[in-house]
């Protein structure tokens, strides 16, 4: 799924950074797209719920709404904003 995602992008000459961090408890990932301007937006929210050490759910955030409430709390480490 992702390494579909990036190929899309790469062919639509779109530029993404990605973030790990922990998603309402669980290991999770932010993506955010570059804007024209060159700021990054976020974009999606994944986390990820394991079972035996493998991934066994991926659960993921597109909403808006929803997303607004990580914007702006992005993660210390590798932040996304620029």
């Amino acid at each position: 799924f992702l390494l579909g995602l990036s190929r899309l992008a790469k062919q639509q000459h779109l530029v993404f950074k990605s973030d790990f961090t922990m998603v309402n408890n669980r290991p999770g990932m932010l993506i955010a797209r570059q804007q024209p301007d060159g700021h990054y937006e976020l974009e999606m929210v994944f986390s990820f719920e394991f079972s035996s050490g493998k991934i066994s759910r991926i659960y993921a955030m597109r909403n808006p709404d929803k997303l607004q409430a990580w914007r702006g709390s992005s993660p210390a480490p590798g932040s996304l904003a620029e």
